[in-house]
Formats: C-alpha cells, structure tokens, sequence
C-alpha cells in the first residue's frame, strides 16, 4: 500500500484500472444473480462493488429503490447499510492519510467532483489544447445512448438498464481535471460505458420472443 506524497492522496490511489474492471464486474454479478431469496448476497456484492470504486454506489440506485417499491423504508435501510464499509474505510484513510477521499487538497482530485455541468462549463472556458471538447463529446453520446437503450429494454429487464443510465449521471459531475485530458476522461468513464453495453445487448432480442433466461433480480 503506498503512502501519500506530496499530491496528497495521489500516490495512494494510484493510476491502475484493475478496481474499475472489477467493480463493473461485481456489478453485472450483482443484477444478474439469479433472484432466489439471494438479495443479501447481492448487498453483500454491492458493497464490494463501492469500496472498489465508490462512484458505483449510483449503478445500485435502481435496486435500492425497487426495495423500497416492495418493503418501504425497511428496504431502504437494509440498502443503506450497504456503505457502512466504505464508511469505515474513509474513516481509516483519514486516520492514516489526513484527509477523506472525496476531500484530498490535491488538484486533480480537488477539481476532478463539481457541482452539475460546472465542470462542463469551466472545461469549455479554458484553452481546448488537449481536445478537451471530445471527452464532453463523448461523455454527452454516451448518455443518450444510456437514454435510448431504458427506452427500449423491455420493463422486465430495465433495472440493468436503468443502473447504466445512472451511472452516466456522474459525468454531468465531473470537475474540468477530469476533462483536461480526454484519455484520462475516458478511462473514468469505462465502468459506465460498460454497463451500457451491456444493458444494450445482455436483454437484446426479437420483439415478442420471451427471455430464455431464469429469473433475475428485477424482473
């Protein structure tokens, strides 16, 4: 485990996107566990999932709120629960390191979390060298991607589908250091780019063809 340096939590984090592949991959696991009184381990998957990369809490956001649809607020407690680990963690960085993850002095994490669409604007405000508008681009096609593809899940299927789109809605919080280098931008949004793909063409068939698969969590 390295210690921070003088970027703060920079060196502690690293530049690897192993915890990216790994957390679309507990993901996917997770909304496509077979739904036989298993939802416990699901939250157990969660977890993992946002300690591996905390920004996948959103692609959870569809699950929690089918609890609460079936059990109310006790649902919703029990989905809660799920970031008490990456609780507990930020609390240790903090012991260890000075500071919570979301709140490192550090520029490129400082600036890299805004306010919605501040970033997008900043980023347009300043020199365009990098090619910084094709990350906006790019983030931009892949939402309305995200869009058309809960538009034509069938209802049964959607809660994949709308996790993607979830997972989309942090571009729109993306500070202009995210933007800066448009390689670095898209290496952020790989996970949610993933979860696209996958709700577009894990529930693709004919229409009027049943699903051929067991059930799954959101049906």
């Amino acid at each position: 485990m390295r210690t921070a340096g003088p970027n703060g939590l920079h060196g502690f984090y690293g530049h690897s996107d192993a915890p990216s592949y790994l957390a679309v991959a507990l993901v996917l696991f997770a909304y496509l566990l077979p739904r036989d009184g298993r939802d416990r381990d699901v939250r157990v998957i969660a977890a993992l999932a946002i300690l591996t990369r905390e920004t996948m809490v959103l692609a959870f956001v569809p699950l929690a709120w089918k609890a609460w649809k079936s059990d109310g607020w006790r649902g919703v407690a029990r989905w809660a629960a799920v970031g008490v680990p990456y609780l507990g963690w930020s609390l240790w960085v903090r012991f260890r390191v000075g500071h919570v993850p979301f709140l490192d002095p550090a520029t490129n994490r400082r600036e890299a979390v805004g306010a919605p669409l501040v970033g997008w604007f900043q980023t347009l405000q300043r020199p365009l060298g990098n090619g910084q508008q094709y990350g906006l681009l790019v983030a931009a096609l892949t939402i309305v991607v995200a869009i058309v593809v809960v538009r034509r899940t069938p209802n049964r299927d959607r809660y994949l589908a709308w996790a993607a789109l979830a997972s989309c809605a942090s571009f729109a919080c993306y500070g202009w250091a995210v933007w800066e280098f448009p390689s670095e931008a898209l290496r952020v949004m790989l996970p949610a780019q993933v979860l696209v793909i996958a709700a577009a063409f894990g529930t693709s068939r004919p229409r009027g063809q049943p699903s051929r698969r067991g059930p799954r969590l959101g049906e």
